[in-house]
């Protein structure tokens, strides 16, 4: 077989892949992404510069790219995709480290030390943040029962992949309003439908509101019984 004729049948089995991982084949997706895998991390090094925070980051961006596939619009450019979702699950690393790092020295000065993030602070904040991403991942799932999809999705790129609201309409290629009008519909939905039947009513503005650690535990816990 020619160069060509190799060429043509790579890129034709990566559209199979592609078409199959679209019907929900979680085993085709990964066979999709692996080849790139490699130079994902080595993106998420390069941005973040740590390797555990850029396992991280790629860990983010290959559960994002499954929800995302709908906005593959290429397939002939699957690695570019990649890398734009993995650039933006290593900047939302950073700026959740930045977070973290103000959270503890507001932590250290109230009790009066000057000491920083200690290597077992780092693993309860990393192991809290998986906790976070499952409990959104199953909110997430249920929303997506009750608004369309595009809704559902814009509600996971900004709670879920933490992106602002101009990346997500960049992402999405829509306008920055229109994603202003369905975040706002996603969370009304959210609290309509999942959180009211499940918890006491409370006071909000009619907007939709984020969840507290909280109501996200107590969710989950509801949710998975009923399950």
């Amino acid at each position: 077989m020619s160069t060509p004729q190799k060429v043509h049948a790579a890129m034709e089995q990566e559209r199979t892949l592609i078409e199959r991982a679209r019907r929900g084949d979680r085993r085709a997706y990964d066979e999709l992404i692996r080849p790139h895998l490699a130079v994902m991390l080595g993106m998420a090094v390069r941005i973040t510069g740590d390797r555990s925070r850029a396992d991280d980051a790629v860990q983010r961006a290959t559960l994002s790219a499954w929800r995302r596939l709908t906005t593959l619009r290429d397939e002939g450019r699957v690695l570019a995709w990649l890398s734009r979702i993995t650039q933006n699950a290593a900047l939302a690393e950073i700026r959740r480290d930045r977070r973290d790092v103000v959270r503890d020295d507001i932590d250290a000065l109230v009790e009066g030390s000057g000491s920083t993030e200690t290597s077992a602070n780092y693993a309860a904040r990393r192991e809290e943040r998986e906790e976070t991403r499952r409990v959104f991942d199953l909110l997430y799932g249920v929303l997506a029962k009750h608004v369309p999809p595009r809704v559902a999705q814009i509600y996971c790129l900004r709670e879920i992949d933490e992106l602002e609201i101009d990346e997500v309409a960049t992402e999405l290629g829509i306008k920055h309003s229109t994603v202003v009008q369905q975040y706002s519909r996603a969370k009304r939905a959210l609290e309509e439908e999942v959180v009211a039947p499940l918890m006491p009513p409370v006071r909000g503005d009619g907007a939709g509101r984020c969840l507290s650690k909280t109501e996200q535990h107590r969710i989950v816990e509801l949710l998975s019984v009923a399950s």
